[in-house]
């Protein structure tokens, strides 16, 4: 039995998001190195059955802490509080390594260096790199998503969660919990959980309480990490890559001979295409799920799969 574990999570409604990752673990040869594991928040019959046959490991989950108004709150929260927990829902494993469902793996060597990366029971994971990103126009209207933006929404948790001073603790390390590695043994585990659980008890639900309880932990000593390299978790919305049509690939603006490890589309989800910078110095549309992106671009050995 593979000795680690890639995790993700999602509902029916995030189905399509994950197959597009369950997908990229396939064609990326993961299956063979690491069993691969979703937690249930609501996926149908069908297609929790078509998941299983591809050889995913299925927990739905409880509730692993108590906190107000639970009866009231969707299934779908459960992907923030069983985060800290996994070895909980998945025993048996020596490292656990999570992926966020909105995310895909273009380059599986990066799993292998976020293994490395939580050796010494640190957790592995990437910071959010605000001060050189773009502006982001959503479609229909929608917000636009700048780092004012992004570091006002991480205050408001901070203040309405774990009553910090939000605002200041906004202007300093932003690590994202959408990816991460965490051996078994870890103490940063119980130092989570119980971080989690102070955001947990004002009854304030903010989809960033379990990231920011573990960035509380870190700004406040309590744990030990490893920075990643952003190529490990490279946000599509903040930091636009570069494409590299002749070789199908989504690579590093710094480094257009590297190919980017995991695309995490957080707030690019809502895109179905986005215009990016290519090799050559053009500008091109590309799709940004993954299925899209490999119909477009990827090699017909991988089409035919």
């Amino acid at each position: 039995m593979p000795r680690s574990v890639v995790v993700s999570a999602a509902d029916q409604g995030y189905f399509r998001l994950l197959d597009g990752l369950i997908a990229s673990l396939e064609d990326g040869g993961v299956f063979a190195r690491h069993a691969v594991a979703v937690l249930d928040l609501g996926l149908t019959l069908e297609q929790a059955t078509g998941l299983e046959r591809r050889g995913v490991i299925l927990k739905r989950p409880g509730w692993d802490l108590p906190f107000p108004n639970q009866a009231a709150t969707p299934a779908w929260f459960k992907a923030m509080t069983a985060r800290p927990f996994l070895p909980d829902h998945f025993p048996e494993y020596d490292t656990y390594l999570w992926i966020d469902a909105d995310a895909w793996v273009q380059d599986a060597s990066c799993l292998e260096r976020m293994k490395e990366a939580a050796v010494g029971h640190r957790v592995a994971l990437a910071a959010e790199d605000l001060d050189v990103m773009e502006p982001v126009q959503l479609p229909t209207g929608g917000a636009i998503i700048d780092a004012a933006r992004i570091r006002a929404m991480v205050a408001h948790c901070y203040t309405e969660c774990f009553g910090e001073d939000g605002a200041e603790r906004a202007k300093k390390l932003i690590v994202n919990t959408g990816v991460f590695a965490l051996s078994a043994e870890s103490p940063v585990w119980k130092v989570w959980q119980a971080y989690l659980a102070r955001g947990l008890r004002p009854g304030a639900k903010t989809w960033l309480v379990e990231q920011q309880a573990l960035n509380l932990a870190i700004l406040d000593r309590k744990v030990s990490f490893s920075l990643l390299p952003q190529s490990c978790n490279w946000n599509v919305t903040t930091h636009r890559p570069l494409l590299d049509p002749s070789r199908g690939l989504l690579c590093d603006p710094g480094a257009p001979l590297h190919p980017i490890g995991i695309l995490h589309l957080t707030d690019s989800k809502k895109l179905e295409r986005a215009a990016v910078n290519t090799v050559s110095g053009g500008v091109m549309e590309t799709p940004l799920s993954y299925r899209a992106f490999r119909a477009a671009f990827a090699p017909a050995d991988l089409e035919s799969r």
